[in-house]
């Protein structure tokens, strides 16, 4: 019997999504370690094993899977926050993560897309990157699961917000 206690590398750990996931984690007994472009102290207070890494360097990443030893990761893209608004940046960093991990000879690839990300296209620009990335880890043959959350209320009222802005100044 193996009780090796399971490292899982969560990518973009600092975030309202990533951090819950990490607590889930946690909780059901995993070695966490979360990556983190800047300050390691908040995820290091929640028992989450801080890790730098900045997903626009696929060095970073390389490197974060090797110091870590983690053969599981759940990752998700930030549209708004990391790839500043470009879909392009987007789908690189998330290519950037999957290469990383098939490198790494990751275990299992968790990927948090959004519902129904097949019917999305440029004219939804923070969701274009979904399928292509669903697609592009599918081609990887790394097994993986897609997890697809219908939507998060902090990223509608962030969208509301800006047209609210647009329309009165």
């Amino acid at each position: 019997m193996n009780t090796a206690i399971e490292k899982v590398l969560v990518l973009n750990a600092t975030g309202k999504a990533g951090g819950n996931v990490c607590r889930a984690l946690i909780e059901s007994g995993f070695d966490v370690y979360g990556t983190t472009r800047a300050n390691k102290k908040s995820l290091a207070d929640k028992g989450i094993k801080p890790v730098f890494c900045n997903y626009t360097v696929r060095s970073d990443l390389d490197k974060a899977l090797q110091q870590t030893g983690a053969k599981k990761v759940f990752a998700m893209t930030d549209y708004f926050g990391a790839a500043k608004s470009n879909a392009d940046e987007e789908i690189r960093q998330g290519q950037n993560a999957i290469n990383a991990a098939k490198a790494a000879s990751v275990d299992h690839y968790v990927f948090m897309s959004v519902a129904d990300a097949e019917f999305f296209n440029e004219h939804v620009k923070h969701l274009k990157a979904k399928p292509i990335l669903e697609q592009y880890l599918h081609d990887s043959g790394i097994p993986y699961s897609i997890l697809r959350p219908c939507a998060f209320l902090r990223i509608l009222m962030t969208l509301k917000l800006e047209s609210i802005k647009e329309r009165c100044g």
